[in-house]
């Protein structure tokens, strides 16, 4: 997995959920602003980015950001 790329989708949860910082290891779902919008948010993003689409319910799935980048990079 490119690094560079890894860290951009970190970025992306990051700025949907208004954090300071994302790492492979974190449940971003256990943020205080994690909900639809921020799995929405996160969706367009990556569709964006990366051209991969993944369902709002898949986006909820991960146990941590790391298996979200896999996921997406993989």
């Amino acid at each position: 997995m490119a690094q560079t790329e890894e860290k951009e989708i970190y970025s992306i949860v990051a700025d949907a959920l208004e954090a300071d910082a994302i790492e492979s290891g974190d449940d971003y779902r256990r943020l205080p602003l994690w909900g639809s919008l921020a799995a929405f948010m996160i969706k367009v993003s990556v569709a964006r980015r990366f051209g991969k689409e993944l369902a709002l319910s898949e986006i909820g799935g991960f146990a941590s950001a790391g298996e979200l980048a896999r996921r997406i990079l993989g």
